[in-house]
C-alpha cells in the first residue's frame, strides 16, 4: 500500500525511499496477473528484499521487475527464502536472517540519506 501511495502523490508522501520486505508481486498461483504497474511512477529509491521461493513473488519476475526499474531499484536476494524469509533446511536460524536483513535495510538507508 506505502507503493501505492508513494506512486500516486510522488514528492507529496514524503519519503526518501522505499524498502520492500517481501514485495506481494502477485497472488499465490496467480504470476500471469502482477501487481506492479504503479512502480514506475516511484521516484525515490528502492530496495527489494526477496526470497527465492516466495510464493508471492515468482522469483524471475522479481529479478526481470527490478531490471525494469533500476537505476532507483535493487534487490537483496535470500536463497531459498519463503514470503517470511524462513529457509527450509537450512542451518540458519529465522533470527540470524532477520538480523542480516535488518543490516542490508539499515545500510540501504544511511546510503540513500547521505
Amino acid at each position: 500500500m506505502a507503493s501505492m501511495l508513494a506512486a500516486d502523490e510522488g514528492e507529496a508522501f514524503g519519503a526518501s525511499a522505499l524498502i520492500f520486505f517481501g514485495f506481494p508481486l502477485h497472488a499465490p498461483g496467480r504470476a500471469d496477473q502482477p501487481r506492479d504497474s504503479h512502480l514506475g511512477s516511484i521516484t525515490v529509491p528502492m530496495l527489494f528484499i526477496e526470497g527465492t521461493d516466495d510464493s508471492l513473488a515468482r522469483f524471475d519476475l522479481i529479478q526481470a521487475l527490478v531490471d525494469r526499474l533500476r537505476p532507483l531499484a535493487r534487490l537483496h536476494v535470500v536463497q531459498g527464502g519463503d514470503h517470511s524469509f524462513r529457509v527450509r533446511g537450512a542451518r540458519r536460524a529465522d533470527l540470524e536472517i532477520a538480523r542480516e536483513l535488518g543490516a542490508v535495510a539499515a545500510g540501504f538507508v544511511k546510503e540513500v540519506v547521505a
